[in-house]
């Protein structure tokens, strides 16, 4: 059986994270600590999951039966989290020491970080592991693309507070925010 959808929410009785089928029956269930705010489905059926900090964890992958198999700490809270085609997992949240944005590699080994200037709503990675933020406005930038390495390849205003951020199949970058 495949797994085809996963929740995350509100800690409630050790359960964060749900996995069901596509007939919508449960297949597994798991506890992220706290509060998950974002969760991504990897291509081999992985489940990534980010949320609130709590004892320098932030982050976790699990196995598609619902096993975890690394945890990582983004150092504040993470508000979107996204799986890229090689099971690389990046990670977008709240701003510290100069850090919103961090890209794991599949067995959760940092790879690079990244400062989209201020708090990081949603992440995604593309398909040829670019990483795009979209977050609040800081000096007229809400959204960054950066190369597969971390480095920065652009920055556009989205002209108000991006809250989720998509990249296409060709490398297009798509946002959606606040109304201006």
């Amino acid at each position: 059986m495949s797994l085809y959808l996963v929740t995350g929410g509100l800690r409630a009785s050790d359960t964060t994270t749900r996995g069901y089928d596509a007939e919508g029956n449960p297949l597994w269930s798991a506890d992220h600590g706290t509060t998950v705010n974002g969760v991504s489905i990897g291509p081999s059926g992985e489940v990534a999951t980010g949320g609130t900090r709590i004892s320098d964890t932030t982050t976790r992958l699990y196995s598609p039966s619902g096993d975890p198999l690394w945890t990582a700490d983004h150092g504040n809270t993470v508000r979107g989290v996204s799986i890229g085609p090689s099971g690389e997992v990046a990670t977008g949240g709240n701003r510290v020491s100069d850090t919103t944005t961090r890209l794991y590699d599949s067995t959760g080994a940092l790879q690079w970080s990244a400062d989209h200037g201020n708090t990081v709503n949603g992440v995604s990675i593309g398909p040829s592991g670019e990483v795009a933020t979209g977050g609040n406005s800081v000096s007229g930038t809400t959204t960054r693309l950066y190369s597969p390495s971390g480095d920065p390849l652009w920055s556009a205003d989205h002209g108000a507070a991006v809250r989720g951020v998509s990249i296409g199949p060709s490398g297009e970058v798509a946002t959606g925010g606040n109304r201006v």
